[in-house]
C-alpha cells in the first residue's frame, strides 16, 4: 500500500462535524506522486504537499516496502529530476524578484540562517536559490530552493521552502524562521501553495509555479474548453479578488505537462433538508439523512471543480466480515456517493466508512475513491467497487436482489448473499469475470458493465513530468 493510499484512508472519516481542508491536488495527481514515492520510499522519505492550510496525519508503525524499480520507472524518475533541475535553474519570478538587490540580500539571509540550523530542514546545504518573491494580497511570499551538499541518486537534490511575511517585508524580516510556512523533500516541477487569513476578511492566496519557459493557461468551469494564457507565464497567482471556478494547465516546449482543477478553497456547503432528500432520491440500502449530510458536504468540498454538479448518495449500509488490507478494516457504516466528472466521461465516487470503534492505528474511519464509467446512482445498475489491492469488493445491486455471484465462462466462482442492496465479495473482480445480481427466484436482475476502478481522476487530468 502506498503512502498516498494510507493517508487517504486515515483522513477519510467523513462524519458531519469533520471539515478538513480540501486538497483535490493529492487526489488528481495520485499517479505522478505514487511514481515519485516509490523512489522516496527507497530513501526512507515521502513527499508532503506544499500546503499552508491542511491536515496533520500521524501514521502508525510500519512503512512501505518499495518494489524493485524497472528501467521505465528509473527513466520516469530521471525525467522528473531533469524538470526539477530546470525549475531550480529558472530565474526568480514575481514583481519583487525584479529587484536584484533584494533577491541577493534575501539569498544571503536564507543561506546564513540555514547554515546556523535555524530552519526546520537541519541539513547541510551548499547553496540556495530564490525561485519566487512577490507581494500577493496582504503578504510578501517567497519560495526558495536549498541545494543539498550530498544526496542519494534516488532522492531529491534540492529542498523547497516557502516563506510568508507582511507585505513589503525586508529580506531580513522575510527570512526569519518564524516566517517558514511550508516545504517538502524535493523541488517538484510543479509546485503550489495556498493560505487563507480568517482575520483579514477571509483573504485567500494561491500560487502555482512551473519551470521558466512554461506557460500557465486557465479555462472556466464547468465547460473547461476555452483555454487562455495567463499573463504571468510560468507562474499563476490568485487572490480573493481574482479566484473563480476554473481549471489550470501548464504547457512546456509545446507539450502539456500538467492539467487539473483549481484548488480554490471553499467553505463546506450548507445543505437544506430538501437538498439532502434530492441527493437520497435514488439511493439504495438504508438511508441515513444525518450521515449523508456530512458525507455529501465533504465530497463536494474535496472534489471541488473536478465534478459538474452536487454529489448524490448511491448506497448506505453496513459492511461486515471484510478482509482487512494492511491492517486497515472495511467493516463499519458505509455511505457511497458519486457525481459526474468534468468532461462527461464518467463519475467520481467515494466509499466512506465509519468504524464502530477506532482501529489499531487510531483511525476512526476510511474512504476509498473510485471512478465509474456508468452512472452508479442508477437504481437498476450493478455497481462493482474495489475496496483494496488486493482486497474485498463492494457490490451494489438493485433493491430486489437477494444474492450476487461471479461468473467466468459460465462457471460460478463465488456466490454471496445481498443485504440492503449491498454485498461483499472476498476477492477483486478479475478481467473476464462478470458479476450478476439475482432475485429470490434465481432471475438475473443485472450484470456489470465495466467495473469501477480505483483511479479517482476525472477525465482530462494530466501530470506528465515523468514522461519523455
Amino acid at each position: 500500500m502506498t503512502v498516498d493510499e494510507r493517508v487517504r484512508r486515515i483522513l477519510g472519516e467523513m462524519v458531519e462535524d469533520l471539515t478538513p481542508a480540501p486538497d483535490p491536488y493529492d487526489r488528481v495527481r495520485a499517479r505522478y506522486r505514487r511514481r515519485q514515492r516509490r523512489r522516496m520510499a527507497a530513501a526512507g522519505a515521502g513527499l508532503t504537499a506544499l500546503m499552508l492550510v491542511g491536515s496533520v496525519v500521524v501514521l502508525g508503525p510500519g512503512g512501505d516496502s518499495p518494489p524493485a524499480t524497472t528501467v521505465d520507472e528509473n527513466r520516469d524518475w530521471e525525467n522528473v529530476l531533469a524538470w526539477s533541475e530546470r525549475a531550480v535553474q529558472s530565474p526568480p519570478r514575481g514583481a519583487v524578484a525584479k529587484d536584484g538587490a533584494y533577491v541577493t540580500a534575501l539569498t544571503g539571509q536564507l543561506l546564513d540562517r540555514q547554515r546556523r540550523a535555524e530552519y526546520p530542514k537541519n541539513e547541510k546545504m551548499s547553496a540556495v536559490k530564490v525561485l519566487f518573491v512577490d507581494d500577493v494580497g496582504p503578504y510578501r511570499l517567497a519560495l526558495a530552493a536549498f541545494s543539498r551538499t550530498t544526496h542519494a541518486p534516488d532522492f531529491w537534490p534540492h529542498a523547497p521552502m516557502w516563506f510568508i511575511g507582511r507585505k513589503g517585508a525586508s529580506p531580513t524580516e522575510l527570512a526569519d524562521p518564524t516566517n517558514v510556512s511550508g516545504g517538502s523533500d524535493g523541488v517538484e516541477p510543479y509546485m503550489y501553495t495556498s493560505l487563507e487569513n480568517q482575520a483579514i476578511a477571509n483573504q485567500q492566496v494561491h500560487i502555482a509555479i512551473a519551470p521558466d519557459g512554461c506557460q500557465f493557461e486557465t479555462a472556466a468551469w464547468p465547460q473547461v474548453t476555452d483555454w487562455r494564457a495567463e499573463p504571468t507565464g510560468s507562474y499563476l497567482v490568485r487572490t480573493q479578488q481574482t479566484v473563480r471556478p476554473e481549471w489550470w494547465q501548464v504547457t512546456c516546449d509545446g507539450v502539456l505537462r500538467e492539467r487539473l482543477p483549481s484548488p480554490i478553497m471553499r467553505s463546506p456547503e450548507e445543505l437544506s433538508a430538501a437538498d439532502v432528500d434530492e441527493a437520497l432520491s435514488r439511493a439504495r440500502g438504508k438511508r441515513d439523512p444525518e450521515k449523508a449530510t456530512g458525507v455529501l458536504r465533504f465530497a463536494k468540498q474535496s472534489w471541488g471543480y473536478a465534478i459538474t454538479e452536487r454529489p448524490s448518495v448511491v448506497w448506505s449500509g453496513r459492511l461486515d466480515g471484510t478482509t482487512p488490507v494492511e491492517g486497515l478494516s472495511y467493516d463499519g457504516a458505509a455511505t457511497v456517493v458519486a457525481a459526474p466528472a468534468v468532461g462527461g466521461d464518467g463519475w467520481l465516487g467515494d466509499v466512506s466508512i465509519t468504524y464502530p470503534q477506532p482501529g489499531p492505528n487510531g483511525a476512526i474511519g476510511s474512504n476509498t475513491p473510485f471512478f465509474s464509467y456508468a452512472d452508479p446512482s442508477d437504481p437498476s445498475a450493478v455497481v462493482v467497487i474495489p475496496l483494496g489491492e488486493p482486497g474485498p469488493t463492494l457490490v451494489i445491486t438493485p433493491e430486489a436482489a437477494t444474492s450476487v455471484r461471479t461468473v467466468r465462462d459460465d462457471q460460478v466462482l463465488e456466490r454471496v448473499p445481498v443485504k440492503d442492496a449491498g454485498a461483499v465479495l472476498t476477492a477483486p473482480v478479475e478481467a473476464g469475470v462478470e458479476v450478476e445480481a439475482l432475485d429470490a427466484s434465481g432471475t438475473v436482475l443485472g450484470r456489470t458493465g465495466k467495473p469501477a476502478t480505483a483511479q479517482a481522476e476525472p477525465s482530462g487530468v494530466t501530470s506528465a513530468w515523468h514522461e519523455d
